[in-house]
């Protein structure tokens, strides 16, 4: 397992020398760069990346934002070490990725903690998950091996099992924060909205067999018109265009009366458009404490806890008739908590 991850990294640094990319700017000693910037077809990723940005924007509004996609971690390692200064704020983009499920993108996360040490490191909101198999025991001892390493890193959970798991196990600072994109503030999206949406996954975190998805998907078109089926992982992605196909998943929910998902950012896109939803888990338990620690008190976002048809349905109705909306001031606070923490730390 080592000599293949040593294989990796040497691969990794022959490619950057062969295909080195290079930073427009002549120097990096103003900017804020976003490492890891989603650059493939999930659009949940996509709105972390646009709201990461957006969030930091608001702090940091004499320096540059700079986006560094995945897959130019390495390529443009070799002039981002030139023209990093003390100066450089380095951020990497939250998510779920954080475990041996996505390990790319995790071996870039400690790539770029180990090599910038020097530099103020914030790992956005994040969940953690590594399995309890013999290579995800591995990784994670890499991960707390790496991450201590870096005096200058803190961590950010997204939900509270997260925090507990960072806390027991990592030795930086950990702060618990919603999910970034619950930061979006977008349009009043309340008008003409029709039918009913279904954000369905088909990858490794669904829960949802074949056989139930189907059948939830005729249940819901024989009692209603206009049922769209669709995703927030897209095919046809093109990352000049990433901006601009998010927009238009984000009016595809806001455009819908009710929306059924077990996409995390599903859920998150229905609550900063005001959109009814019906949320079911999806296999780990980003889904189900993202709800708990900051969804209970909404009243148009519904958790599906135990599946049950019936239950999805009587919730479409409930959800149909709904005309208040309450959104628990607890999401905000944190945002500006983490604000006021981040200026602090980047004035030290």
């Amino acid at each position: 397992m080592m000599i293949r991850s040593i294989k990796h990294i040497l691969l990794n640094l022959y490619q950057a020398i062969l295909k080195r990319k290079e930073f427009q700017l002549e120097t990096l000693d103003n900017t804020v760069l976003v490492m890891l910037a989603a650059d493939y077809n999930n659009l949940g990723d996509v709105a972390i990346t646009y709201a990461q940005k957006k969030f930091l924007a608001d702090i940091f509004y004499d320096k540059q934002i700079v986006e560094v996609p995945v897959q130019d971690t390495v390529k443009l390692f070799i002039d981002m070490k030139k023209k990093i200064t003390k100066n450089t704020i380095i951020t990497i983009i939250g998510g779920g990725n954080t475990g041996d499920r996505y390990e790319l993108i995790e071996r870039y996360r400690r790539f770029i903690i180990r090599n910038f040490k020097n530099n103020k490191t914030i790992i956005f909101p994040q969940t953690i998950d590594f399995s309890d198999t013999k290579y995800g025991k591995y990784s994670l001892r890499r991960s707390v091996k790496d991450y201590s390493k870096n005096k200058n890193l803190i961590i950010c959970a997204r939900e509270s099992k997260s925090e507990a798991f960072y806390k027991k196990t990592f030795l930086n600072k950990v702060y618990l924060v919603p999910d970034i994109v619950f930061s979006l503030k977008l349009n009043n999206y309340n008008n003409n909205r029709q039918g009913i949406l279904l954000l369905l996954r088909d990858d490794g975190e669904k829960s949802l067999d074949h056989e139930k998805e189907s059948d939830l998907i005729q249940k819901i078109s024989d009692i209603y018109d206009n049922v769209l089926v669709s995703d927030t992982c897209i095919k046809g992605f093109n990352y000049k265009d990433r901006y601009k196909l998010l927009f238009e998943k984000i009016n595809e929910i806001a455009s819908s009366k009710v929306v059924v998902t077990d996409r995390l950012h599903g859920m998150i896109l229905c609550y900063i458009t005001n959109t009814p939803c019906i949320v079911l888990k999806n296999n780990n338990h980003k889904i189900l404490m993202t709800y708990k620690d900051w969804l209970e008190k909404c009243n148009y976002i519904k958790l599906i806890k135990v599946y049950k048809l019936e239950n999805i349905l009587d919730n479409i109705k409930l959800l149909f008739s709904l005309d208040n909306f309450i959104k628990p001031k607890v999401i905000e606070d944190r945002h500006n908590e983490l604000k006021e923490k981040i200026r602090q730390i980047c004035n030290e």
